[in-house]
């Protein structure tokens, strides 16, 4: 994070409901990975950012990882 940021670019560490201090999902048997690709473009949304470079680095799989870049990508 503080390479990332240090390289000029606003890094931001998000967790998904139910992994680091998170909370977990009401009913986290009926979540799904657009739940969580919700969850990112809302925060994308709220933080007004329009224009996105992501890395990722820990706890979802390359599968997920695709799709949510997908999604949030084509999104804007």
């Amino acid at each position: 994070m503080i390479a990332v940021a240090n390289a000029g670019y606003r890094a931001i560490a998000f967790d998904f409901r139910g992994y680091g201090l998170s909370d977990y999902p009401a009913e986290p048997e009926k979540a799904t990975l657009m739940d969580l690709v919700d969850e990112v473009k809302d925060l994308l949304d709220t933080l007004g950012i329009s224009k996105v470079r992501i890395k990722i680095l820990y706890t979802i799989n390359f599968y997920q990882v695709q799709y949510l870049l997908y999604i949030v990508l084509h999104s804007f």
